[in-house]
């Protein structure tokens, strides 16, 4: 979720006030050697609602295939393997009707089994405006297990901490913005505020470069996301430390 949120949060720094109402139509993911690992293909009602998706590998075999049932408020999300057998389901809870989630906050997510066993759950809290407070992440008994805090300052998210059951700073993380309010740096830090590793952001036009340090300074791995002019993400690229391409990603839209 967290990794979510900060993307959002690049998305709209590099594209302000661009935005297309584009439906994603497939992912690709490659080896370095532009070899298919595998790929996710979305499917669509024909009100544009999305009702599955299905991963195939290289030589076109499914793999894993998700459905998407819609019910008031709720998103039920059923995960399959390649013989159809049910593995995992996911519920997502609305504050608003499930058919029009886009762009509409989550309250919570209940992870279950094949059998609709409770698994984990998570649980989001909004201030009045739709800004992300807090997380509690739950156990099968609905137990908290940890909780996550989101700060901010100037309408920028500037430190989320992450902390225990019962309530103790595990670690944290820290932005940095220049005087335009673009992301510089996030840090990482234990509760003795000792730097576990730190990410710096470097910009061009339509990119956003992620290079990973840990806390002596060397570098462990980079990320580069690419976008289009409606601020779709169209490529996802990683590199290990020495700059070598592992791996990338392709996003077409509709």
């Amino acid at each position: 979720m967290i990794k979510i949120i900060m993307l959002i949060i690049i998305t709209t720094q590099v594209f302000a006030g661009k935005k297309a109402a584009s439906l994603l139509n497939s992912e690709t993911v490659y080896y370095a050697d532009n070899a298919v690992l595998s790929t996710t293909v979305f499917l669509y009602s024909s009100n544009n609602i999305l009702t599955g998706k299905e991963e195939k590998d290289d030589a076109g075999f499914l793999q894993k295939k998700w459905t998407y049932e819609y019910h008031d408020k709720t998103i039920t999300e059923k995960e399959y393997n390649q013989k159809n057998e049910l593995k995992a389901q996911k519920k997502t809870i609305y504050s608003h009707m499930a058919s029009s989630a886009k762009g509409v906050n989550p309250l919570t997510e209940i992870f279950l089994d094949a059998e609709g066993k409770q698994r984990s759950s998570l649980t989001y809290i909004y201030d009045k405006k739709g800004v992300l407070l807090s997380m509690n992440a739950c156990n099968e008994a609905n137990v908290t297990l940890y909780t996550v805090a989101y700060q901010y300052k100037k309408k920028l998210l500037v430190k989320i901490e992450f902390k225990s059951s019962t309530g103790e700073l595990d670690r944290y993380s820290a932005s940095e913005y220049d005087k335009k309010g673009v992301k510089t740096r996030e840090t990482y830090f234990t509760a003795a505020n000792q730097i576990e590793k730190y990410i710096l952001y470097e910009y061009s036009k339509g990119a956003v470069k992620e290079i990973t340090y840990a806390a002596d300074g060397m570098k462990k791995h980079t990320r580069l996301v690419e976008f289009n002019e409606a601020g779709h993400i169209i490529k996802i690229s990683f590199f290990n430390d020495k700059d070598r391409l592992e791996e990338y990603k392709t996003l077409i839209y509709k």
